[in-house]
């Protein structure tokens, strides 16, 4: 497997507003600090903290990474937690809100966020290059591709693979349905192997999945 591009890496923090902010302080001071420390270059009007229900939106921001790489990095403050974006990794994504959030509290008397009982949440996005074989699922399966090869009766003698997988939770277990998709990236000849892929999981899980599933056939079965 070939990583070709980090589409969109987010870290979704839930978490109630009024808990970050339990006494009311005015976070004006705080939102032009935020802004001035990660050089945001967009930042939300300036009666955004007064509007319901809160959605404020920092664009164009530089985070030094783990290896002291500026990263461009976004975020958003809604009344039930914070999104973080980078094109590195969740766990870049991760580490600007610890500390956005650490820097809030030492600076604004804001709680630690260790102690607010976070609920986090990921949204990984990759481009990469999948050898993915016929034999993915069983002989079986392969012979029925076999068949698709050969074309179908409005397109004869084009070939047809299979260009999505889709998983996902049962919906009866919980709210928030988050699949993990691997499709062919549109417009793309088969044998360049591209595809796009999205996930619920951190980056370093959404590469290791992959990876399973690219080896999955060379896997003794019984």
């Amino acid at each position: 497997m070939k990583i070709l591009a980090v589409n969109s890496a987010r870290s979704i923090w839930l978490v109630s507003t009024l808990r970050l902010n339990p006494r009311g302080r005015s976070l004006v001071p705080a939102v032009v600090g935020l802004a001035e420390r990660y050089k945001f270059s967009k930042l939300p009007p300036a009666n955004s903290l007064a509007t319901q229900p809160l959605d404020l939106k920092f664009e164009g921001g530089v985070f030094v990474a783990s290896d002291e790489t500026p990263l461009a990095v976004s975020l958003s403050i809604l009344d039930d937690g914070m999104i973080a974006e980078t094109r590195a990794s969740t766990d870049e994504s991760d580490k600007f809100l610890e500390d956005a959030l650490s820097w809030a509290s030492t600076e604004y008397g804001l709680p630690d966020y260790s102690e607010l009982g976070i609920q986090r949440l990921y949204a990984s996005e990759l481009t990469v290059q999948l050898d993915l074989s016929a034999n993915l699922f069983s002989q079986k399966f392969s012979g029925y591709t076999d068949r698709l090869r050969g074309g179908v009766s409005n397109n004869p003698r084009i070939p047809m693979e299979l260009t999505a997988l889709h998983f996902g939770p049962d919906p009866s277990l919980t709210k928030r349905v988050a699949p993990f998709k691997v499709e062919r990236l549109a417009n793309v000849p088969f044998d360049r192997k591209e595809y796009y892929s999205v996930a619920p999981v951190p980056t370093s899980e959404h590469i290791e999945l992959l990876q399973a599933m690219e080896h999955f056939d060379s896997v003794k079965r019984d």
